[in-house]
């Protein structure tokens, strides 16, 4: 039943996010202060009661949602999407009038303002937030996803004066978009669209015309069609014709060429401009000092014989892990994303992990790797994603933080009674795109319930994390 059960149930990080209908988010969440207001609603900073951890709140007034579909169209995006460079979204609640996304807070506000702020951008700082930018799209469109507004404004600072935590923000104009697809729409930001745009006629290239407007504006600190009113910016889009305002910076100059090219199929790709020499040198920098311990390989052993339960709940903590408790593993996972394109395949898995010169590990061969990278692949998508790399090495015990994890147990026991029920673990299962029958629950708690009472207690959550045998427990 064990291995039907893993065979059956592909789980998503997705799969929690939480959607709560008519709570009162005030009962879970501090509001401090507002940090945002638009014509959608007002962004506030607060803090989760139960954790202390700061998190983002855009309260969206549902009678200034003029176009529903697309409303919800951005919410399954922002559901689907899972990685390091695009704002997490946790949770939403729903009242009558107001809809409430909980989001990862970013302190360190726009990369417009930071762009403006530090003026004079080192080549080697802007390839670090390209990097960073490329990899996001690349991911967008790997998935049929279309952004189409793509400016510095719509990419937020971690944490302030910090450029290396960017996160995209902003998916009201975004669609899943088919390969072939015509789109007529007029979408974006006037300094920042295509040609294509204007003449009615686009596809998904558009924002690797945006991506190269942004290089140019971090590199000359203005755009490469200016005009004294937006007809004239509109008239020099369409000639395409630009010149370099200062000199220097010959590999930037490359790529802006390469993305700013007037034929979208001629254009350079998300993945190709991250694959750029210029951006290439800067991921080698970061990455210059990173290690990968004979410790945490021995602790990713267990993953691979581990049962379903025990992958879920490493994937639901992995979603609601604060970033800080795992930079180091960010970094692994850029190092291992050859490509760009922010999840990591079979082949990049082996060619990384066994290209590591101080591993020492004696199993670290293509077979193992193999099965470790099946037993990381917990969505069975033929792909690890980022949660799912940071769910697996949370079986690691250096990176398991027992306060975080007591937090997480608290907020799945719902009644505070000390043990996870049928019902509760039913519960962090938001979604309506998985099946879970009542049967495949019980045989989910039955791999964790060492003392058969049909719920999971603390010290079993923790016996079932942390992978200690069951014959510690004596009741």
């Amino acid at each position: 039943m064990d291995a039907q059960i893993d065979q059956q149930m592909k789980i998503k990080k997705a799969h929690f996010i939480n959607s709560s209908i008519k709570t009162n988010i005030k009962k879970d969440y501090k509001f401090i202060k507002e940090i945002g207001a638009g014509g959608f609603g007002v962004v506030f900073e607060t803090e989760q009661k139960s954790t202390g951890i700061k998190r983002a709140i855009k309260a969206i007034a549902k009678d200034r949602v003029v176009d529903k579909e697309s409303f919800k169209n951005e919410l399954l995006i922002l559901r689907k999407i899972d990685h390091p460079n695009i704002l997490k979204m946790y949770e939403v609640y729903e009242t009558e009038k107001t809809v409430y996304l909980v989001t990862e807070m970013c302190e360190g506000g726009e990369l417009f303002y930071y762009i403006t702020k530090t003026q004079h951008l080192t080549e080697m700082q802007a390839a670090k937030i390209m990097r960073q930018i490329f990899t996001a799209v690349a991911y967008l469109h790997e998935h049929k996803i279309v952004h189409r507004d793509l400016k510095p404004e719509n990419f937020l600072l971690k944490n302030k004066e910090d450029e290396s935590s960017i996160k995209m923000i902003d998916f009201g104009l975004a669609r899943f978009f088919r390969e072939d697809e015509v789109m007529t729409q007029p979408n974006g930001s006037l300094f920042y669209i295509a040609p294509e745009i204007i003449k009615g006629q686009y596809s998904y290239e558009v924002d690797y015309w945006s991506l190269g407007v942004i290089l140019y504006v971090m590199m000359c600190g203005q755009p490469p069609f200016p005009g004294r009113n937006p007809q004239e910016t509109i008239k020099n889009i369409q000639k395409g014709i630009f010149t370099f305002s200062k000199a220097g910076f010959k590999g930037a100059k490359d790529l802006i060429q390469k993305l700013l090219v007037m034929e979208p199929k001629r254009r350079f790709t998300a993945k190709q401009a991250y694959n750029h020499p210029w951006v290439q040198q800067q991921v080698s920098h970061e990455l210059m000092n990173l290690r990968l311990h004979d410790d945490a390989i021995k602790g990713l052993e267990k993953m691979i014989n581990a049962q379903q339960m025990k992958k879920t709940m490493l994937l639901y903590l992995a979603t609601f892990i604060p970033e800080n408790e795992v930079t180091s593993l960010r970094q692994l996972f850029v190092s291992l994303d050859k490509d760009g394109n922010g999840m990591i395949s079979l082949d990049e898995m082996i060619e990384g992990l066994t290209g590591f010169k101080n591993m020492k590990h004696k199993n670290m061969d293509r077979n193992f790797v193999t099965q470790l990278f099946k037993a990381m692949d917990i969505d069975q998508s033929g792909q690890v994603d980022y949660s799912e790399f940071i769910a697996a090495f949370l079986v690691c015990p250096q990176f398991q933080n027992e306060r975080f994890i007591e937090e997480q147990f608290k907020r799945i026991d719902q009644d505070n009674s000390g043990r996870i029920s049928k019902n509760e673990l039913m519960d962090i299962f938001h979604t309506d795109t998985i099946s879970i029958k009542d049967l495949d629950i019980e045989e989910l708690i039955k791999q964790a319930d060492l003392n058969k009472d049909g719920e999971i207690d603390y010290q079993e959550f923790m016996i079932l994390l942390r992978d200690r045998f069951a014959d510690q427990i004596k009741h």
